[in-house]
């Protein structure tokens, strides 16, 4: 009996892919702190072959660059709800290339902690990265790189979005 619980546990992690979900929130709007998961976060099963999709598809990175995140904020709405969990690629080569139009994790200066979730467009003329919202009622907004280093202003490329369905109203009817 032990022996195949055993085998079902070798199994299930040769199926999935264990991932933390980064202490703190992002925003996608004003304010928002993210901090290294650390051994005590909580942790979110992929499938190793989605995982492996993923990479190939967004252009780079290993399975141990992949990190959830919880949003909150109406900024990016609709694309990402408030309170939706989000799966970053935090893979140095997605951070030092960024797509125009993706969306990323993003701080304004590489000393702030502040991090948020925003389109981004690399405006290499005027050296600024610019962060814009999908709800159009928040303002879009240039950040001077002034020689940062891009990876230090991108910290991951949102590569999913998953539904947060807690906190939805149940139906009126009774089932």
């Amino acid at each position: 009996m032990w022996a195949e619980g055993a085998e079902r546990r070798v199994a299930m992690e040769e199926m999935f892919l264990d991932r933390p979900l980064i202490v703190g929130a992002a925003t996608c709007g004003s304010g928002g702190e993210v901090e290294d998961p650390g051994p005590e976060a909580s942790r979110y099963a992929l499938r190793h072959d989605f995982a492996s999709r993923i990479l190939q598809r967004c252009g780079g990175g290993k399975k141990e660059d992949l990190f959830f995140l919880l949003c909150r904020g109406e900024s990016m709405q609709p694309t990402i709800l408030d309170k939706e969990i989000v799966l970053l690629n935090a893979s140095m080569q997605i951070r030092m290339e960024p797509k125009n139009n993706g969306i990323y994790l993003v701080r304004r200066s590489p000393e702030d902690n502040e991090a948020r979730v925003k389109r981004v467009r690399l405006d290499k003329t005027k050296g600024q990265l610019v962060l814009a919202s999908d709800n159009r009622s928040y303002p879009t907004v240039m950040v001077d790189l002034d020689g940062a280093p891009i990876h230090q202003l991108i910290l991951g490329r949102v590569v999913w979005v998953g539904r947060y369905l807690l906190d939805t109203d149940p139906p009126e009817e009774d089932w």
